[in-house]
């Protein structure tokens, strides 16, 4: 996703998949600013199921993010493909996009707030750090969330 600015925005999507799947959020951030906005998402996701749940505007965002979007999304026939290919491995029903729609505007933000509550626990995120090991890891080491642990780009321990 890209700002007005022309930057990556920080975003989080959870990938399709069967069963447990992962919650990923994504942040680019200035480097020397790595400890200051980890601290700041962890306060975003704490907040979330905590004292600054979800907002009606939010939601509303949300809302008209997944689905006016969506006529635009079959505009070729990979696309439409794509669809059908997602519906068959999902066991999706055959009206499933077509009802999709009403079924993401029939949420609310306690409906929301009680998904957030269930199934994300700050406490027990696993954060992946790129960037430049000497400028980073100090201030990551200073929040003391855990272990550091270094990987090399094919996930390997170093």
């Amino acid at each position: 996703m890209k700002t007005s600015t022309g930057r990556t925005a920080p975003y989080t999507f959870v990938p399709d998949a069967r069963g447990q799947r992962p919650f990923i959020g994504y942040a680019p951030v200035q480097t020397d600013k790595t400890k200051e906005a980890l601290v700041e998402v962890m306060k975003e996701f704490k907040g979330i199921v905590g004292a600054k749940p979800v907002t009606g505007a939010e939601l509303t965002m949300a809302q008209d993010g997944l689905t006016r979007t969506m006529p635009g999304e079959w505009e070729t026939q990979r696309a439409v493909a794509g669809s059908i290919g997602e519906m068959v491995r999902f066991g999706l029903a055959d009206d499933y996009f077509a009802t999709f729609p009403s079924k993401v505007r029939a949420l609310k933000s306690t409906d929301l707030d009680a998904n957030a509550k269930k199934n994300l626990t700050p406490d027990k995120l696993v954060w992946v750090v790129v960037g430049d090991r000497a400028k980073i890891e100090p201030g990551i080491k200073e929040l003391s969330w855990g272990e550091v642990k270094h990987l090399d780009p094919d996930g390997n321990p170093i």
